[in-house]
């Protein structure tokens, strides 16, 4: 995903140029469909994700795009994941106080062996940072307040692991 791009994309949408949703959608439906599956499952997580894109357009001119416009939107996407859950009676599934928890991945699919592998090597709690940053799009800023960290302790730790990533890919570039 990329951020500049996609704050582009929603100075675009908010002038009213709908055109341009198709490629919002492209560049953001991979974290909104991952953090749907945690609260639903993936077969109601299409529904869920189509339901925040729909809140998420009718409050377009909430948006303020310097911020993080993915966050906005994920955002949506937990409210009304947890909306359908309510709905459908499944309150009980996890407790929602405890986000955080729900963005570490079971196991990524086959088109992503870089994170499955780094799921496998990093600590938890290193690859939720990690997760967050990279595949949610938040800043490290906002994954310090979720994390109840110190900036200086995520944005270390971020770099850290960065590097760690980019030599499991050389790794992996080597294996194939």
């Amino acid at each position: 995903m990329d951020r500049a791009k996609v704050t582009s994309l929603v100075f675009k949408l908010k002038e009213g140029q709908k055109e341009y949703f198709d490629e919002f959608y492209a560049q953001t439906s991979a974290a909104a469909f991952y953090l749907a599956k945690k609260y639903c499952g993936a077969s109601e997580a299409e529904d869920v994700m189509q339901e925040a894109y729909l809140s998420f357009l009718a409050n377009i001119h909430k948006v303020d795009p310097s911020y993080n416009p993915v966050s906005y939107l994920l955002g949506i996407v937990k409210s009304k994941a947890v909306d359908y859950l309510r709905k459908s009676g499944r309150t009980d599934v996890f407790d929602h106080t405890q986000t955080s928890e729900l963005f570490v991945s079971d196991n990524y699919d086959e088109g992503y062996p870089l994170l499955d592998r780094c799921k496998k090597l990093f600590c938890e709690e290193d690859f939720t940072l990690f997760e967050l940053i990279i595949v949610y799009g938040y800043k490290q800023k906002e994954v310090a307040k979720i994390m109840n960290k110190p900036l200086a302790t995520v944005n270390w730790r971020y770099h850290r692991l960065l590097t760690r990533a980019k030599a499991i890919f050389k790794e992996m570039q080597n294996e194939n």
